[in-house]
């Protein structure tokens, strides 16, 4: 039993860490703070495209490399195109 407690202790640590850092980064990049590091700065622009460009898109901001996993890293450009198209389709159902 004592084993299982160290697990889940452990377990809990880890995931509130993991949840922590994910909300201190989310925060940093809404604030005015100035990243002085490359990750932050990539980090935030990666984040305003989701809130500025297509809410659709980039959605793993602090693992970027999950949006490559899952398919919502588009360029600019081509989620701009998509929009486009969803906009005429919509024009054309009315």
């Amino acid at each position: 039993m004592a084993e299982g407690l160290g697990f889940h202790a452990v377990q809990d640590s880890g995931y509130t860490t993991v949840g922590m850092v994910y909300e201190w980064t989310h925060y940093i990049v809404h604030t005015r703070f100035v990243q002085s590091s490359k990750f932050f700065r990539r980090m935030k622009n990666h984040h305003q495209k989701h809130h500025v460009l297509n809410s659709k898109y980039w959605l793993g901001f602090s693992l970027i490399q999950m949006d490559d996993l899952f398919g919502t890293n588009p360029s600019v450009a081509e989620a701009k195109k998509q929009e486009k198209q969803v906009l005429e389709r919509m024009s054309k159902n009315k």
